[in-house]
């Protein structure tokens, strides 16, 4: 089964690997990470790298600001798909907790996307 009528058939291999890094100085904690994938499937051969990381500051128990970002070290032959597209990301959110299960996330960020694309994303996540 493919994505559509332009993909591969048969079986496809693939593996990720992602290290993260995380810590808190006072009221800051700030993540630092590294992943890379590769995926084989059928004619497609798909390699990245890349680093990333995050700022939060807790302005209180209930609410904190955040920063994250990205760079893509090693670009792959794109697919042509979005879901494998991701160079460069900057953004921001804004995390406010209601009760122990009741939190809302409000984020917005720029990802950049080669020399062709570029976007804004705006994200609104909540958990009940």
């Amino acid at each position: 089964m493919g994505l559509g009528g332009s993909t591969p058939s048969g079986v496809g291999f693939g593996r990720d690997v992602n290290m993260v890094y995380a810590s808190q100085a006072g009221k800051l904690v700030y993540t630092l990470g590294a992943n890379t994938s590769q995926l084989d499937w059928g004619g497609w051969h798909y390699n990245q790298a890349g680093i990333g990381g995050t700022l939060n500051y807790m302005v209180s128990d209930k609410v904190s600001l955040g920063l994250t970002g990205y760079k893509e070290l090693v670009h792959p032959d794109r697919l042509g798909y979005p879901c494998f597209r991701r160079d460069n990301y900057i953004g921001g959110a804004v995390n406010m907790k209601f009760t122990d299960n009741i939190f809302l996330q409000v984020s917005i960020g720029v990802e950049i996307l080669g020399r062709e694309y570029s976007w804004c994303r705006f994200s609104f996540s909540s958990y009940i």
